[in-house]
């Protein structure tokens, strides 16, 4: 379309000031609210196609990732090499 970067830019930013004096703390709630529910809804459905493309199912790929050693999230071995 032919308009430079800061052009909107700076619209953008002016947009997003407008509508937060306007509309205030709690619609920015509400905003995100509905930003993050739709985010982990697209997170589920990916990892549902994927499970689905490699012919997993959900106990099945979760067995998978435990005998790799991919589902532990902590470490509390002080002598394992990621502990330096």
């Amino acid at each position: 379309m032919g308009v430079p970067f800061i052009v909107t830019a700076f619209v953008m930013l002016l947009l997003i000031l407008l509508y937060t004096f306007e509309g205030g703390v709690k619609t920015i709630v509400y905003t995100d609210t509905l930003q993050t529910t739709f985010m982990l809804g697209g997170l589920i459905i990916c990892i549902i196609a994927l499970l689905n493309k490699m012919d997993y199912g959900f106990l099945e790929a979760f067995s998978v990732l435990k005998s790799e050693g991919l589902t532990r999230i902590f470490n509390t071995d002080i002598k394992a090499s990621g502990f330096s």
